[in-house]
């Protein structure tokens, strides 16, 4: 066994720790913690809950999917572990402290995983492979983008304990395995499926590593003992997965679907410690355990009989099947449109390499030569079994991050270890001089190759620079966006009435928020407001999924319905939206976002459109950029409104409109049309009160009917406008009846 090289660990760790740290400037700002992306503000949601309710976990969350509320997918552990982490923060600051001690975290899981990544390295592979892993798994951007600060999500969890669970399995295959080594790994790959139910893709890498290992033993006996090791690892993960999992309930899936922790994964792994006990006894006495074709026959044929008797047994199992197919295959909504469930060589719908240039390096164009090269190594090689594991973990998962970027967090770490591994094999067979001119030069090269990489990192340099000079960040459009985003769910949470249930599960919120799924965790957690949808999208829950999706292209009294059924009271509305192109000049996005809830005159060949009567726009955000003066984000207010009635000539063109002043100082009209009936009766909900109303509004004394060049004048109360209460409204045709000014033509 190696000495303990304490120094080097310490360097490494420094590096890659001050690495993930260099957002800091972007991070930490206008006095709040900025977090990546909207699943890092609901594990820091959940973390709170779980300190708030200790020892109860936020397991079923009435702020999601309002107003059914959800059985959150995520299993609880790791925002659990993440509670533990920061609850001493909480007692000496409260939340506000503890939301900046959690954007550290995901640097500090980082760098940990650094320093692992050069540990099993340097114990399977030598010295120098493992500093070679070690500093390439610091600066490589698939590793940085889930592990930098503030992003607080299970994918830099995911990334730590699956080199873990590699590292135990090389040990396993290094030598004969000891009960404890077994043990640790069979811990390792339950904690695994606690903190994502798709580890089980590495958890049955690591099964399938000792079962090739116990298939192919060159010794009966040797056979006899890996096979115990496959299924102390099977036993020992589902005694850890077990209470979390079994009898587990969930309305979209089946009880044995692997996609969340249900009786699939106790069953899988049960299942394989049975099998491996059934091959062990076959090893040791059967005639035919002692060559590797007996084992093959009797391992095969015993699973493929108790697959059959699952499946027999257990109609759900087939539907499990059909769940993990669905979610691999991207069938759900959500899963074909967000951008880990993407190839890694496609960014916006067309084939680049940008992407993979920019996480990866310009190596991975050369990696299936290095893999291959590591083949022959392996080949070579006195002990070829961690060598051949190695590569056909990181085989497996090149192949599916090349299908999904989700996998990139992963596959980052085995794709430095091995391409150190192989460059150092090609380095000692090339035998090089230490000190010659090839040498030398080596720094330069590997410095040439990783140039691409600097764009993960200039940015927050130069944005460093700007906050020690006091100067404006420079920031990309995502990043403008989710700030002022995240300063609307602070409005919210300033400005708009207090719904109870935020960290009570005993209580349930009064109202809900509608806005688009992707700032539906931002809202929750920074405005403390339940919503319709949000970052788990249609796999929470596909109904609201879809009536989110249909409110924004609906014309304004459909959309009416969909908020009552919901309960929603607020409306929030941001550009950029990706199907801005299939709404028509009817919908509700264009009518809210477009016109501020105005109507829309006839075009020729179509029917006017109404004013969107019941939405009221309280607020509005700064714009996305300097070019552009209209605000990115707009929040309406959803109210019966006040109903105005009157009558006048049959079929005549009956206008309203009136003057409002946004909070940022813009003043538009406010305008509806109509024609009255055929015994000429008219109405117009208007959402808008010219008294009572909330203080930042300013709006007109009061609303113009028109009629022509005639004008009626009406005042509408708060009071009218919550209770959908009806204002009568005198004949703006006739200047006769109320007060009626007459415009003047123009020449």
């Amino acid at each position: 066994m190696k000495r303990p090289d304490f120094r080097t660990a310490l360097w490494l760790f420094a590096a890659a720790f001050i690495v993930r740290g260099l957002p800091a400037s972007s991070v930490f700002s206008q006095g709040t913690v900025f977090l990546r992306d909207g699943d890092a503000y609901y594990h820091l949601r959940r973390a709170l809950f779980a300190i708030e309710n200790f020892p109860h976990a936020l397991v079923f969350d009435s702020y999601v999917q309002f107003p059914h509320g959800s059985k959150i997918i995520w299993p609880a552990f790791l925002d659990t572990c993440f509670a533990i982490l920061l609850w001493p923060f909480v007692q000496i600051g409260g939340f506000d402290l503890a939301a900046r001690a959690a954007a550290w975290l995901p640097p500090l899981l980082g760098a940990l995983t650094v320093v692992v990544t050069w540990a099993i390295t340097r114990r399977h592979f030598g010295e120098r492979a493992a500093l070679w892993a070690g500093g390439l798994l610091c600066v490589l951007g698939g590793h940085f983008v889930s592990s930098r600060l503030g992003a607080l999500d299970h994918h830099v969890a995911i990334s730590l304990v699956s080199v873990v669970l590699l590292g135990c399995t090389l040990r396993m295959l290094a030598g004969t395995a000891r009960r404890r080594d077994a043990g640790a790994c069979g811990v390792v790959a339950g904690v695994a499926l606690l903190i994502w139910p798709g580890c089980l893709l590495y958890v049955g890498l690591a099964l399938a590593g000792l079962a090739t290992a116990a298939l192919f033993a060159p010794e009966r006996q040797s056979a006899a003992g890996r096979w115990h090791d496959l299924a102390w690892v099977s036993s020992c993960a589902g005694i850890v997965v077990a209470p979390f999992s079994l009898g587990a309930e969930w309305p979209q899936w089946s009880s044995m679907s692997p996609v969340v922790l249900t009786n699939f994964q106790p069953w899988l792994l049960g299942s394989t410690a049975a099998l491996a006990l059934l091959s062990a006894r076959a090893a040791a006495r059967a005639p035919f355990g002692a060559s590797a074709a007996g084992r093959v026959a009797v391992f095969s044929s015993a699973g493929a009989l108790l697959l059959l008797a699952s499946v027999l047994i257990s109609e759900d199992l087939t539907q499990g099947f059909a769940d993990a197919w669905r979610w691999l295959g991207k069938k759900e909504a959500l899963q074909g449109g967000i951008m880990e469930s993407q190839p890694l060589f496609v960014v916006g719908g067309r084939v680049s390499g940008y992407r993979a240039n920019l996480q990866l390096s310009p190596i991975i164009y050369a990696f299936p030569l290095l893999w291959l090269y590591g083949c022959n190594e392996a080949r070579r090689s006195d002990a070829p079994g961690p060598r051949y594991f190695l590569l056909g973990w990181t085989g497996v998962l090149l192949a599916m991050t090349v299908l999904q970027k989700r996998f990139l967090d992963a596959f980052t770490v085995a794709f430095a270890m091995q391409t150190a591994v192989s460059v150092e094999g090609l380095w000692r067979r090339s035998g090089l001089a230490p000190d010659g001119i090839i040498a030398r030069l080596a720094p330069l090269a590997a410095l040439a190759v990783l140039f691409p990489l600097h764009a993960n990192y200039t940015p927050h340099i130069d944005n460093l620079l700007r906050a020690f000079q006091d100067e404006p960040l420079r920031l990309s459009t995502y990043h403008r966006a989710d700030r002022i985003l995240n300063g609307v769910s602070r409005w919210l949470r300033t400005y708009t009435p207090t719904t109870s249930g935020w960290l009570d599960p005993t209580e349930r919120p009064e109202y809900g928020v509608l806005a688009r799924w992707s700032t539906g965790h931002l809202i929750q957690q920074v405005g403390r407001r339940p919503t319709v949808t949000d970052n788990f999208g249609d796999v929470a829950g596909a109904e609201n999924f879809a009536l989110e999706q249909r409110f924004w292209s609906a014309p304004p009294h459909e959309a009416d319905r969909i908020l009552e059924r919901l309960g929603v009271r607020y409306v929030v509305v941001a550009e950029g939206d990706p199907f801005i192109d299939y709404y028509d000049n009817r919908s509700m996005y264009r009518t809210l976002f477009r016109r501020d809830g105005s109507g829309v005159l006839a075009r020729p060949g179509e029917a006017s459109t109404r004013a969107a009567g019941r939405y009221r726009l309280l607020m509005e955000s700064i714009p996305l950029g300097e070019r552009t003066k209209r605000p990115f984000a707009k929040v309406f207010e959803f109210v019966p409104g006040a109903r105005l009635r009157g009558r006048t000539t049959p079929d005549t063109k009956i206008g309203l409109s009136l003057h409002v002043d946004t909070n940022r100082g813009r003043r538009f009209s406010y305008r509806d049309r109509m024609k009255s009936g055929p015994e000429g009766h008219f109405e117009f909900v208007v959402p808008y009160a010219n008294e009572g109303g909330p203080d930042w509004l300013k709006v007109g004394e009061r609303y113009a009917v028109r009629c022509g060049l005639a004008t009626h004048w009406t005042e509408v109360s708060e009071q009218q406008v919550r209770n959908g209460e009806t204002v009568r409204v005198g004949d703006p045709c006739s200047a006769a009846h109320g007060p009626v000014q007459r415009r003047k033509r123009r020449d």
